[in-house]
């Protein structure tokens, strides 16, 4: 089982967000203005592969950057690629939460890994049940041919998710859920992708830790 915790805090001039699961830990600080981003500083308390490679200090870009309610609205200002993607997929549903007011949210998500017939990925928020998906595989893909797999992975249940891809996702949650449940479906969907990582030797030279990152 992947698991992550997300929590995000919030006042009318910053906000502070952290990650933690299998593979990271990484923080944010932000200043804002209520409109946008004044300043925002990465900390990195656990980077230990090259896949995590970019520095913290990159996400001074997004110094500047106007807050949004919808995390994928967030990240459509700027390359997210040219970030942490840890870290910037704490800046994104932290935009939101200021702007919505929301002082403190605390997300934990259950990822089960390798996706078979029946397999229940499941998200807290604030401690509560809040989503629960049973989500099924392809049984004509090859069960070693992760990155085919993962495309084929659906939602099964519940409504309004069945019949949903886990790939395809969030252009129909944008259409269809409120800023909330949005967010949540974002924050869910990411660890149902990160936990193929599970798969991943991580321990070979080419996943191998830059020299000089901590």
């Amino acid at each position: 089982i992947f698991r992550r915790h997300i929590r995000i805090t919030t006042t009318p001039t910053e906000a502070h967000a952290d990650v933690e699961d299998d593979f990271h830990r990484f923080g944010v600080d932000i200043v804002h203005d209520g409109a946008k981003l004044v300043q925002v500083m990465g900390r990195e308390l656990r980077t230990p592969w090259n896949t995590c490679r970019h520095p913290g200090g990159m996400l001074k870009v997004l110094n500047g950057a106007s807050l949004r309610d919808n995390p994928t609205d967030f990240s459509r200002q700027q390359d997210s690629r040219l970030h942490s993607t840890p870290m910037y997929q704490l800046v994104a549903p932290a935009s939101g939460l200021i702007l919505r007011q929301v002082s403190r949210r605390d997300y934990e998500t259950e990822a089960p890994y390798p996706i078979g017939a029946e397999t229940h990925a499941v998200l807290r928020r604030d401690g509560e049940e809040y989503l629960h998906w049973i989500v099924s595989r392809d049984p004509t893909v090859p069960k070693d041919d992760f990155a085919t797999a993962y495309k084929s992975d659906t939602i099964i249940s519940p409504t309004p998710f069945a019949g949903q891809r886990v790939t395809m996702l969030m252009p129909w949650a944008k259409d269809n859920l409120d800023a909330d449940m949005y967010e949540a479906t974002y924050v869910l969907r990411r660890a149902v992708g990160l936990s193929t990582a599970r798969f991943l030797d991580l321990d070979t030279p080419e996943y191998a830790h830059p020299k000089g990152m901590i």
